[in-house]
C-alpha cells in the first residue's frame, strides 16, 4: 500500500501510527511518501516504489 502524505500528517502522527499497526496486522505493507518528494524527486520515488514491489515480506 502506498500513501502520499501531505502536511496534515505532521499533525496526526499518533493516528497514522495506529493506522499503520492495523494495516500491518492485516498483512499489508505500507510505504509512506511525502507530497514534496513526489513533486521534487519523482524519479527517486518511482525507484523506491519499484524496489518495494520486489522486496520479500
Amino acid at each position: 500500500m502506498i500513501e502520499v502524505d501531505g502536511k496534515i500528517h505532521e499533525q496526526q502522527a499518533e493516528y497514522d501510527a495506529e493506522r499503520d499497526k492495523v494495516l500491518l496486522a492485516r498483512g499489508l505493507r505500507l510505504l509512506r511518501i511525502k507530497n514534496e518528494e513526489v513533486k521534487q524527486e519523482l524519479d527517486q520515488v518511482l525507484m523506491l516504489i519499484s524496489q518495494a514491489c520486489f522486496e520479500e515480506t
